[in-house]
């Protein structure tokens, strides 16, 4: 079954390891769930992720061979990280050294 279809957002690097995120330009981020090195650039290129015996398979033009990858979270914006930071510094007040 067919869990994601479209075009990869920017330039396509290729497999690498399990650090390595694929995003769709409309939908979620996949991660790479095992090392498996594959160069090949492209830009913006077609893929689909597939599920398959409960595991789930990113098929990329170009490549015959697909990789099996797992959901990524998305990435927290900045400014959704900066005010978690300005909470949390608000909460201690700041150290002041006696003299």
């Amino acid at each position: 079954m067919i869990v994601a279809e479209g075009r990869l957002k920017g330039v396509f690097k290729g497999f690498r390891n399990r650090n390595t995120i694929f995003e769709f330009s409309e939908g979620p981020r996949w991660r790479q769930a095992k090392y498996k090195y594959r160069f090949h650039i492209a830009i913006m290129p077609r893929a689909r992720v597939v599920e398959r015996a409960g595991a789930h398979f990113l098929y990329v033009e170009g490549i015959e061979e697909p990789i099996e990858v797992r959901i990524a979270p998305r990435r927290k914006r900045s400014s959704e990280r900066h005010a978690r930071q300005s909470a949390a510094e608000s909460d201690h007040p700041p150290i002041v050294e006696d003299r």
